[in-house]
């Protein structure tokens, strides 16, 4: 079976995530996905990492060249079309472009330097979506690193941000570490803390006195609830 290969799976959520997988190869990319499970781990992994590129990028004011070029194509066509859109060779070759831009991304993001190969991702967010800081767990390097995704948020004199990890079952949340207010930290990720990041049901960040809580427990108010850190 050809989708058995882990290359096909990952060249096909690669370019289902990116969006040029298309018409029946996306349907038939999609019934395989609820037939074979790796096809949905892919896909999982592809929409973590394009996301967290995606944060990593600044926007962009296109050029009014571009922008001119955008309008011309986008608008509705006064004449016949050209043969050329009409060949089917020029679709193959669309298709054949976007195939391999694809797959020169995937291989792009594979060889990504780690600091880097997540086990575990989480992202907070301020109340209008926008990201604040992304949150990274690394297993074999027993790291957790914290880092921020835009401006600093600002923090009173005086105070610092904690991050606490929520556990199932668990009635105390658990301190994650300051987060930083620029760039990034990293601390060691303790063996018992990594175990439970498969249980984990929520993150939350608490304003703290200068160098975090002095009781181990969260004793200012919670700023802000995300969703837990999910498996790559």
């Amino acid at each position: 079976m050809k989708y058995a290969s882990p290359e096909l799976q990952t060249l096909l959520a690669a370019e289902y995530v990116l969006g040029t997988l298309r018409g029946r190869a996306r349907r038939r990319f999609e019934r395989l996905r609820a037939r074979i499970p790796a096809l949905a781990r892919e896909q999982t992994y592809w929409e973590t990492r394009l996301a967290a590129l995606g944060l990593k990028l600044a926007p962009q004011i296109p050029p009014a060249e571009l922008w001119r070029r955008i309008e011309r194509l986008t608008q509705a066509p006064t004449a016949p079309r050209p043969a050329l859109w009409d060949r089917v060779g020029f679709w193959q070759g669309v298709a054949l472009v976007a195939s391999l831009a694809a797959l020169a991304m995937g291989i792009l993001l594979r060889q990504l330097p780690a600091p880097g190969e997540p086990d575990y991702v989480g992202i907070v967010q301020a109340k209008d979506s926008q990201a604040l800081w992304v949150v990274q767990a690394d297993l074999e390097r027993g790291e957790l690193r914290c880092r921020t995704a835009g401006a600093a948020y600002p923090v009173p004199a005086g105070r610092d941000l904690e991050l606490w990890l929520l556990v199932k079952d668990e009635a105390a949340p658990i301190s994650l570490g300051v987060l930083p207010q620029t760039g990034e930290t990293v601390t060691p990720l303790k063996p018992e803390l990594a175990a439970r990041l498969a249980r984990a049901a929520a993150l939350a960040v608490s304003l703290e006195p200068a160098g975090g809580s002095p009781t181990g427990a969260p004793t200012g108010p919670v700023l802000f609830t995300a969703p837990p850190p999910l498996p790559t």
